[in-house]
């Protein structure tokens, strides 16, 4: 048998945790705006703040929303996809 050292055992959980971090990274590329300098203002870091943070709660309100849905249709509940429908129309 052979033993297995530590690091290729941290190697591989670092790959398993790069994919949604990666992920996430190119979602908030394509949100919010680039990163001003170091030498910012405190204006341009709030609002770069605030981007970031509408950002993620889009994020999370379109998976809770797929989840929601996707339930609709193995349910076969059209009364819940008419009223997601009817949400997202009024809006």
């Amino acid at each position: 048998m052979r033993k297995m050292s530590g690091r290729s055992n941290d190697r591989s959980i670092e790959q398993y945790f790069m994919v949604p971090l990666v992920l996430l990274q190119q979602w908030y590329r394509i949100t919010t705006p680039t990163f001003p300098s170091t030498n910012a203002s405190l204006k341009q870091r709030e609002i770069m703040r605030q981007a970031h943070l509408t950002s993620t709660i889009l994020l999370f309100s379109i998976f809770i929303l797929l989840i929601v849905v996707l339930r609709a249709f193995i349910d076969k509940n059209i009364y819940l996809l008419l009223t997601i429908l009817s949400a997202l129309l009024c809006q």
